[in-house]
């Protein structure tokens, strides 16, 4: 998710601000509101600090991190990063996020082993603050290389080594990184509401195959109500955002969403039975589904665009109706918010044809779920979705 401002606008350049260890419980407010420079020069020393001690990565951090995104509110043991912050946006609004430490995905499998020569980098997250704008990044087949400031601890020195390392798609660094980023926070979505009685379209799993980002997905499911690309467009809002966080599903039942981080072939993302996720209420009518990856606003598709108008896009479908995958189908997206970072949809993840028949349908005879992979012939690239239904009552 990149953050709804320019913040690529001369906020950060491939230089340092003058950083010091220091004690962020003596210079940081977290009821204050942060310009962008503030929020950043707060944030670069924050990263000074975390490669200034390496005593954060320890038996309490160490396994969260080989798995997943350190959120700080859940750790008593990183204390020279503030844990959230609050930041004025480009348009005004006021944004909490929390602080998050992100281990480069590269560096991510067999973390353990790779910092086993107690060296490493620490930098800000590059797609929130260094990637330049592409108002057609969607469409890239590879990330082209970043170079990024960063600092370097190296097991000895009492003062980090500020250098630039580069990014390449598909090349592991010497050493591991990890990123400092943001995330709108979320954490209040807990309520306790009504439970819906229905047939629901429900989320079991997926295996993604394909990253938008350098850093860590922040992976959103859109619906369109119907199933003409055109004249049906992808609703602007949603509430199904994979980010680790509990909230209400769309029966009113609370549930957990996955944090779906990364590409991935296996269980990693899937939900146990029993805690299947509501995604789509099937008296609603016939529905499409298609991912998002987020870049702005939490749950809201952003875009260089006013707010109401329609974006396209030619993504490929699985077709529920014949068990097909269809290519390049032109598909709307209505715009929600605008940002001048836009937010990436998925090229080759969408389904069509979602209804009750048609699901249970494609369920196999015992099973709770079907896959998109079950398709014949060529699949969707993106992911292979696990769906099913869920009743409740």
């Amino acid at each position: 998710m990149r953050i709804p401002m320019l913040f690529i606008l001369a906020i950060i350049s491939l230089s340092f601000i003058r950083c010091s260890e220091s004690n962020f419980n003596d210079q940081f407010d977290e009821n204050a509101v942060y310009s962008v420079k503030d929020a950043t020069d707060i944030l670069t020393q924050a990263s000074y600090n975390l490669a200034a001690n390496g005593s954060w990565i320890n038996s309490e951090t160490l396994p969260i991190l080989e798995r997943s995104a350190l959120k700080l509110k859940k750790t008593a043991t990183v204390t020279d990063i503030p844990q959230s912050i609050r930041i004025k946006t480009e348009n005004g609004d006021i944004i909490d996020y929390l602080v998050v430490i992100e281990p480069y995905r590269s560096a991510q499998t067999n973390l353990s082993k790779s910092l086993s020569g107690g060296t490493y980098y620490v930098a800000l997250d590059p797609d929130q603050f260094y990637r330049p704008e592409d108002p057609d990044e969607e469409l890239w087949t590879s990330r082209p290389p970043l170079e990024i400031p960063v600092y370097y601890y190296d097991g000895v020195s009492s003062t980090p080594v500020s250098t630039t390392i580069t990014l390449n798609q598909g090349q592991s660094p010497s050493e591991p990184i990890f990123f400092i980023t943001l995330r709108e926070n979320q954490e209040g979505g807990m309520n306790k509401t009504a439970v819906v009685p229905g047939t629901y379209l429900a989320y079991y799993g997926l295996d993604l195959r394909y990253d938008t980002d350098d850093n860590n997905e922040e992976f959103e499911a859109y619906f369109a109500n119907g199933i003409d690309p055109i004249n049906n467009p992808f609703n602007p809002t949603t509430t199904h955002m994979f980010d680790g966080n509990g909230r209400n599903d769309a029966s009113g039942v609370l549930r957990n969403y996955p944090d779906i981080d990364y590409s991935e072939s296996g269980d990693e993302w899937d939900v146990p039975i029993g805690q299947e996720i509501a995604l789509w209420n099937f008296a609603n009518g016939i529905c499409r589904l298609s991912p998002i990856e987020d870049d702005a606003y939490v749950g809201q598709y952003a875009r260089s665009g006013n707010p109401g108008s329609l974006s396209s896009i030619n993504i490929d479908y699985y077709d529920l109706n014949d068990n097909y995958v269809k290519f390049n189908i032109r598909s709307n997206f209505q715009i929600s918010q605008y940002s001048s970072k836009n937010d990436d949809r998925y090229r080759s993840a969408g389904v069509t044809n979602i209804n009750l028949e048609n699901v249970n349908a494609q369920i196999p005879s015992g099973g709770q779920y079907f896959q998109t992979d079950q398709a014949y012939g060529t699949k969707l690239s993106n992911l292979n979705w696990k769906l099913g239904k869920v009743v409740r009552n």
